[in-house]
């Protein structure tokens, strides 16, 4: 199908009035987990042409704003060591440390479009390559990390999405509605991954695409399981189905192995990890990495309660107040394109 079939104008307003129609005549939270749905929502005006008692938040589905500040101080430390050259996507490269990030002088660092570049990097030197992401990404992770490859090592931040949905309900508080799945994770892992949130919590879930019409058919099929029985909605079938990706998740569960981790803005998360299993391609293990948390986070950046949905950039001193922009990003929701600061500044956010 082709995009524009997604974009078309007349099912726009067909599916806007359905909002209307059928609103609740309350306030209504949903809770995305996605930049790119973060980025649809506001390039194409879909909060302002949705109900005013429609409030659409993101969640922490952000890779680059999860990472936690010790994560980034361990891939300094090591581009700091002789004979060590640290590899990684280009905007992590930008992400505040606690003191530092990977731009500051005096680093070994090159940008990489993909594992596979750093793992066939020519040099005499060891290159550790600092991989962020969720299941989408693990799944390319996993079968480079599965061969042989000689001065190469892995150092990880890689985590799952459902246990962390599950997290902000029973742990933090979060008080939605509703979730619209992030289509691209769930490829990988099913639209039955989010079987849980809906059985435990009670919370509709809706697996949906990244158009616009696609949006709007998640808010529509959310809005109906909010009024009547909460339900799991795969509105994503062209690419999604109820498995998800076995060959990528057999893959995936070779490489590494599920184990707490620490998500920046909401801390320790049960069985939301996913670490290599290979101990002898472990930056941490072969580096002796003694890092331990910190949660040091610049002074007036709310990056924290964005992640979780607390709060929204223009509440935020130091993106209303000009302080932070993606040239100058002192929090990591201005750095990566999936962070909502970042979606809001290119964008506006209503």
């Amino acid at each position: 199908m082709k995009a524009l079939e997604f974009r078309d104008r007349k099912r726009t307003k067909e599916l806007l009035s359905q909002i209307e129609r059928e609103m609740p005549g309350r306030r209504v939270k949903v809770m995305h987990v996605c930049g790119t749905h973060e980025s649809t929502i506001c390039r194409y005006g879909l909060r302002e042409a949705l109900p005013e008692n429609l409030e659409l938040v993101q969640g922490p589905g952000c890779p680059v704003c999860v990472t936690p500040t010790e994560r980034v101080d361990e891939a300094v430390e090591l581009s700091k060591k002789d004979g060590v050259i640290v590899a990684t996507f280009g905007d992590m490269t930008r992400v505040p440390g606690s003191s530092e990030s990977l731009v500051a002088d005096g680093k070994n660092v090159r940008i990489v479009e993909s594992i596979e570049d750093a793992a066939k990097m020519e040099t005499d030197k060891e290159v550790v390559f600092f991989g962020v992401g969720f299941e989408t990404t693990a799944s390319t992770y996993a079968p480079v990390l599965l061969e042989e490859h000689e001065g190469f090592s892995f150092l990880g931040s890689v985590r799952r999405i459902p246990p962390a949905m599950n997290f902000l309900l029973e742990e933090c508080g979060t008080n939605v509605d509703g979730f619209i799945a992030p289509g691209h994770v769930s490829v990988i892992i099913g639209s039955e991954a989010y079987r849980e949130v809906v059985d435990r919590h009670g919370k509709p879930v809706v697996v949906g695409g990244f158009e616009p019409l696609d949006v709007l058919s998640s808010v529509l099929k959310l809005i109906r399981s909010i009024k009547g029985e909460s339900k799991l909605v795969n509105d994503y079938g062209r690419a999604v189905d109820e498995e998800g990706n076995e060959k990528a998740q057999i893959l995936i569960e070779r490489a590494f192995e599920v184990k707490e981790s620490n998500w920046r803005g909401l801390g320790d998360i049960p069985d939301s990890g996913l670490e290599l299993k290979n101990e002898e391609n472990d930056a941490r293990k072969k580096f002796d990495l003694d890092i331990g948390k910190d949660e040091t986070r610049p002074e007036g950046c709310i990056c924290e309660e964005i992640i979780t949905g607390q709060s929204k950039p223009d509440e935020c001193e130091l993106f209303a107040g000009g302080k932070c922009d993606p040239r100058n990003p002192v929090g990591p929701c201005m750095v990566g394109s999936e962070g909502m600061c970042n979606v809001w500044y290119r964008y506006g956010g209503t």
